[in-house]
């Protein structure tokens, strides 16, 4: 059994949320993932199988170092969400 966790992937289910006060964390990665780019890590495990597998692997580095600190995880949230808000201005000005 594997698992496949990806940050958010470009879907109408996450641009339809976009509005949303917290939907900065969604777009804070500098780019989202593609439909494309999670296929391939899901079809990679039939022939090389993990157990999780987290996309982009940074994020998932970031959750681990901090999962003993969990307010200083709190803390952080506040900055990728405004990093995500300004993320989502720029791209409704294109």
């Amino acid at each position: 059994m594997s698992a496949v966790c990806p940050d958010a992937i470009d879907t109408d289910m996450v641009r339809d949320v976009a509005h949303h006060r917290d939907a900065g964390l969604l777009f804070s990665a500098k780019k989202l993932l593609t439909v494309n780019q999670v296929g391939d890590a899901v079809l990679e495990l039939v022939d090389n199988p993990k157990l999780v597998v987290t996309m982009p692997r940074r994020r998932a580095a970031l959750a681990h170092i901090l999962r003993p600190f969990p307010t200083a995880g709190l803390k952080l949230l506040e900055p990728f969400r405004q990093a995500g808000r300004r993320r989502l201005e720029a791209l409704n000005k294109r």
